[in-house]
């Protein structure tokens, strides 16, 4: 798989359909589910990228010691936001896609609490099967294409 193929995979799930009718959520609710999924990805990066600088070892010359180990954590939190912002690995567009069709569903008549709970359930267990697809669309990109 070249890089184009594993970019490619990366195309998210869950594109606006345009046969859809337009959201019911107000302006500010469709921009703080777009913000949180915004949030949500770039902290999912950062984690993903972690466990790669883990192995890079510090430079003693220019780095090291217990300011390298306290700093580090949050330079990758910074390159979690900027892989995002920069597009990201496309799970936002799916948590973001999950999330209006839930809050659609709650503002539903008579949505009983025990509903909105299975919503959740079910929701959940799609994003946690997105989540674990996303993870090996980047592990994928990471390793040039080769498992």
């Amino acid at each position: 798989m070249n890089v184009s193929t594993a970019a490619s995979a990366l195309t998210p799930a869950t594109a606006v359909d345009p046969t859809k009718p337009k959201s019911t959520l107000s302006t500010k609710k469709l921009a703080d589910i777009d913000q949180s999924a915004k949030e949500f990805e770039s902290m999912f990066i950062g984690e993903m990228l972690t466990p790669m600088f883990d192995t890079v070892p510090t430079d003693s010359e220019f780095g090291g010691g217990e300011a390298e180990g306290t700093w580090k954590s949050l330079m990758i939190q910074q390159y979690g936001k900027q892989v995002s912002a920069a597009g990201g690995i496309g799970l936002s567009d799916s948590i973001k896609a999950k999330m209006i069709e839930m809050q659609e569903a709650a503002q539903g008549k008579d949505v009983t609490a025990s509903a909105t709970q299975n919503i959740q359930a079910q929701s959940a267990a799609s994003l946690a099967t997105q989540v674990q697809d996303s993870a090996s669309k980047a592990a994928l990109l990471t390793t040039g294409g080769t498992q």
